[in-house]
């Protein structure tokens, strides 16, 4: 399901500044830039350039809603995220149009992190509201001057990170000296992640079970109501007509409950 208050400005006046240009900066340091301000019926989001900090030429997926406040005369954009939380959401591919499926993906794992870091549930879309949201680029007038949302103070503590049962950059480090990965000591944690993903899927890729991405999966579990157990994604994904690798990723998950989409995919992030 899409969550509306992650797909729309909390200030409205935002939404008539032409934000392509901007910094963008997380509660820890910079991101990246922007490169387009996407709007639709459903809501919008920002697509940003982090530069080398990501190769490959990847970008990332910022929705709206986690704005906090626009810097015009700075052009700056200022989020109420850390940069690991953005850079480890669902990896977006600007040439691919984001879908109702993809974007309940980005709006499970977003409407997680705001709940996580508001300390209070994501208000849920209208049935049918994510299926008109197709995002098109909304023409805007970077002549206003306005000085963007008033924030308010973070009077809750800061809950824990979703991520934080992933591996440290230390034990990425070390995975990458077991597999002889060149250039491991100039890369920062992501880019760890994926060179390691990369050489056991080269290394395995003729005797390891199929697999697919995370987005892939989670687009045939929109409908799951969480907490929910092993047997009913697998049904929920067969009853949507799933691919073979879809349905076999599901099949080599462990036994248990998961919480919510993002433990999902977390836990097929750590499939072999």
């Amino acid at each position: 399901m899409g969550m509306t208050e992650v797909w729309n400005y909390r200030d409205e006046a935002l939404a008539r500044i032409d934000l392509r240009g901007f910094e963008v900066r997380a509660r820890d340091g910079a991101i990246g830039k922007v490169v387009q301000a996407m709007e639709g019926s459903g809501g919008g989001y920002l697509v940003i350039d982090p530069g080398v900090a990501m190769p490959l030429g990847r970008q990332l997926l910022v929705p709206v809603g986690l704005v906090e406040k626009v810097d015009v005369d700075n052009e700056r954009v200022v989020v109420r995220a850390d940069r690991k939380q953005i850079e480890n959401a669902p990896e977006f591919d600007a040439a691919q149009p984001l879908n109702v499926p993809l974007r309940s993906v980005f709006g499970n794992y977003f409407g997680s992190l705001m709940e996580e870091i508001t300390g209070r549930p994501a208000q849920r879309a209208k049935q049918g509201e994510s299926r008109r949201a197709t995002g098109r680029a909304r023409p805007a007038s970077r002549g206003s001057r306005a000085t963007g949302a008033s924030t308010r103070s973070q009077s809750r503590s800061r809950t824990r990170s979703a991520t934080s049962d992933e591996p440290t950059r230390q034990e990425l480090y070390d995975q990458a000296k077991k597999l002889d990965i060149q250039g491991r000591s100039k890369m920062n944690k992501p880019q760890l992640a994926r060179a390691v993903n990369r050489r056991r899927g080269q290394s395995s890729r003729r005797s390891s079970a199929p697999k697919a991405t995370p987005v892939e999966v989670q687009a045939f579990l929109e409908g799951v109501g969480y907490p929910a157990g092993k047997r009913q994604l697998l049904r929920e994904a067969e009853s949507r007509r799933a691919s073979r690798d879809v349905r076999a990723t599901l099949k080599r998950l462990p036994e248990k409950r998961f919480k919510s989409p993002t433990e999902v995919s977390k836990a097929i992030g750590k499939l072999a």
